[in-house]
């Protein structure tokens, strides 16, 4: 059965002047996600915070944001916002009898200030029922925040192959900047660009050299097809 994995970018134009800017065993993950990741200026967007596989009964986290970008609005009644810094705690009230194990945990309301990209990143303890400290991973996430003169678009890379490897081994856009680095199993990226950016030269090699890439999007990005 032909397997296909799609990739896509998704690039931001700016027509104002503004900057490009765990080889550790875990048990689980703590990570960040958003409702929004475009963000327009003075808009207000969440952050959620999320386990993965962590019987969690006790909880003690530190959410960072980017003050200069951003403005917190609001989390639950057992957090506070000091600085640059959001510390939230969370007890199981039943004595470990009701872990929270996975999915979303807390959300906090944040407001865009200025354009470019705002990064979260979090960090903290987590114990299990018996007091014990969990291994923990943790991963942060990024918006971009924009105004009505920026316009968004999409380029795709699709990958097929007749066996279960349609991964890409190498991904390059000439440019700097793309967020999250790389990762064969991260699906979307984004990229802020400058408005004198009118394509990008993408390098896209597979994993299998049987496999098919194709790029679709800005006519003029270069394709490369094995």
């Amino acid at each position: 059965m032909k397997k296909k994995i799609i990739y896509t970018i998704l690039i931001c134009i700016l027509y104002v002047l503004i900057f490009s800017s765990k080889d550790i065993y875990a048990a689980g993950n703590v990570t960040l996600s958003s409702n929004l990741y475009d963000v327009k200026k003075e808009e207000i967007f969440e952050i959620s915070i999320n386990l993965e596989n962590l019987p969690a009964c006790a909880i003690q986290l530190e959410l960072y944001f980017d003050t200069d970008k951003l403005e917190y609005i609001s989390g639950p009644e057992t957090s506070n916002n000091i600085e640059n810094t959001v510390y939230y705690i969370w007890v199981d009230e039943t004595g470990g009898n009701n872990p929270r194990q996975n999915g979303n945990i807390v959300t906090f309301s944040f407001k865009a200030k200025e354009l470019g990209m705002a990064n979260f990143s979090v960090s903290g303890v987590i114990f299990d029922k018996d007091g014990n400290e969990l291994v923990t991973s943790f991963n942060g996430t990024s918006v971009y925040i924009l105004d009505t003169t920026q316009t968004t678009k999409t380029n795709t890379i699709s990958v097929s192959s007749e066996d279960n490897n349609a991964y890409l081994q190498i991904m390059r856009l000439g440019v700097e900047g793309i967020s999250p680095d790389f990762d064969r199993n991260i699906m979307e990226y984004f990229l802020i660009v400058n408005s004198s950016v009118s394509s990008l030269n993408i390098t896209a090699i597979p994993e299998n050299e049987n496999a098919k890439v194709n790029i679709y999007g800005d006519t003029r990005v270069k394709n490369w097809i094995k």
